[in-house]
């Protein structure tokens, strides 16, 4: 699963992928790659917090029924996903899927 991220005044901040392991479709492992449309939001809070995740390289994810978790290796909770919003640290931003788009 491929999805664009914006922030909450619609700025392309980035890309997520998920990919589901083949024994368990609720779980998986994922990436973030910060992609801005404006090189000026380099430094802005939201960016930061999608470079964060980005260094961690890959994260594991697994949805507990009611929204999707991201984790680091040492099963530490970085982010959230719910309806389409990627929560970090009380910000969200909001996920177009891009499956069938690319």
């Amino acid at each position: 699963m491929n999805f664009s991220l914006q922030d909450q005044n619609g700025r392309q901040m980035g890309f997520l992928v998920m990919l589901a392991d083949e024994d368990l479709p609720t779980q998986g492992q994922c990436m973030v790659k910060l992609m801005l449309d404006q090189e000026n939001m380099i430094h802005s809070p939201s960016a930061t917090l999608l470079k964060n995740l980005q260094h961690q390289g890959t994260l594991q994810w697994q949805f507990d029924g009611q929204r999707t978790l991201l984790t680091d290796h040492n099963n530490l909770i970085l982010a959230t996903i719910r309806e389409h919003l990627l929560t970090i640290e009380g910000t969200t931003f909001i996920m177009t899927d891009l499956t069938g788009i690319l």
